[in-house]
């Protein structure tokens, strides 16, 4: 099948060899075959680069960019430098994605006329093996952004799916002011924000297509530190675009106790493993007031459900 449209295909590289092969070459093997795929090697020390050259000889529409380790938000803006196609996808280097995955999203995005269009997809293990864990919790059809928020916001830890970037595909002018927020951790949560509310309606499907590996050593397996604290901040931009967009009063609720929530908790995890002074951590509970307020200032309600002392500063 003839696809006019280019897909660029921007895959950050770091330290990821035993898996490098198995997914470059479902990639590689997409029915979707108007590709172009950049392999960002993020400063590998153990061959990954290697491999990527590899690749690159192998395969022409395969492209390699080395440069220095400045983590996943860099190694993604440098491939969108790179990017030539009118749509954009990423997938993660230690990921694999079903053959068809690229024509499925392509299809659903043509036929919605979106600029944006989401699948779900299942979990595995290192070897590769399906783990108990699969997130097709997401049905076939559309969320408008009000929706897509409380659908999230239900049950954040099970709808991963609605947050990731890696299992979409994109429109390219959705860059055009846009990049990946660098020196932080939970830049997912970030990008989301800069992406919903410019796609206004987001088109799913409900096949898991792409194949989300849990390992040891990722980033999202390491232990609670102070930047884990940049979700809080992620999620306190989100309740202001909220506000601004002129979300429903159910939506802009929904993300308020998610944000509140998630500071309460990390404020506690912090405080408890020493991880902020005295100061920050004053300013830390104060910030979590602030927002409390912001709330309510916007609602003209008091704090959902929260004891009012958390809503009265120190």
């Amino acid at each position: 099948m003839k696809f006019t449209k280019k897909i660029s295909v921007i895959v950050p590289v770091y330290n990821v060899c035993k898996y490098l092969d198995e997914c470059v070459g479902s990639i590689c093997e997409q029915t979707y075959d108007n590709l172009q795929i950049i392999l960002v090697d993020d400063g590998s020390t153990d061959g990954s680069g290697e491999l990527c050259d590899a690749w690159a000889k192998k395969d022409s529409r395969v492209e390699v960019i080395h440069c220095k380790n400045q983590g996943v938000s860099c190694a993604r803006n440098a491939g969108l430098e790179r990017a030539e196609g009118e749509l954009i996808g990423f997938v993660d280097s230690d990921d694999y994605i079903a053959p068809d995955m690229y024509e499925q999203l392509y299809d659903r995005l043509e036929e919605s006329g979106c600029s944006m269009v989401v699948c779900a997809y299942k979990t595995v293990d290192e070897q590769g093996m399906p783990l108990g864990q699969i997130y097709e919790n997401i049905s076939d059809g559309t969320l408008f952004v009000d929706e897509y928020l409380l659908k999230y916001c239900e049950n954040a830890r099970n709808h991963c799916e609605l947050v990731i970037v890696t299992n979409r595909l994109y429109k390219r002018e959705l860059f055009d002011h846009v990049q990946f927020v660098e020196g932080v951790i939970h830049e997912d949560e970030f990008f989301l924000n800069d992406i919903l509310f410019q796609v206004g309606q987001v088109p799913v499907i409900s096949n898991a297509l792409y194949f989300y590996r849990q390992r040891a050593g990722s980033i999202v397996h390491t232990a609670f530190s102070k930047k884990n604290l940049n979700k809080y901040d992620a999620l306190k931009e989100r309740l202001k675009k909220c506000i601004e967009y002129g979300c429903s009063e159910s939506a802009v609720k929904s993300v308020y106790r998610e944000c509140i929530s998630t500071g309460v908790r990390f404020w506690l995890l912090a405080a408890g493993q020493k991880l902020l002074s005295k100061e920050e951590e004053k300013s830390f509970y104060q910030d979590i007031c602030a927002t409390g307020k912001l709330y309510r200032d916007t609602e003209s309600r008091s704090c959902c459900g929260m004891r009012s002392g958390i809503c009265r500063g120190l």
